[in-house]
């Protein structure tokens, strides 16, 4: 074996370690997004909930709009993200 059998060897293994760790982060994005995405949800059903039993409250509304905007959050964050994050395609 050469130097540059090993030095091509070296960088084939490099660039796995970089491969599996992109896919680490990606997993973790996306999973990040889902709670992030059921958090959302959760807010915006409660806020449906209150909107109905209450009179109109500008807060409440405020509220809404605030959770409405959080997809566009996590649509930014990664194609990994986009995918899970089921909020992000509407």
């Amino acid at each position: 074996m050469t130097a540059e059998d090993v030095a091509a060897q070296l960088a084939r293994e490099r660039a796995l370690r970089q491969a599996d760790k992109m896919e680490t982060i990606g997993r973790l994005t996306g999973a990040i997004a889902q709670q992030f995405n059921e958090l959302l949800t959760a807010i915006l059903t409660r806020t449906a909930a209150l909107a109905q039993s209450l009179p109109p409250n500008r807060d409440l509304d405020e509220l809404k709009v605030t959770a409405q905007r959080g997809p566009s959050w996590c649509s930014g964050s990664s194609a990994s993200a986009a995918t899970t994050c089921s909020t992000c395609s509407r």
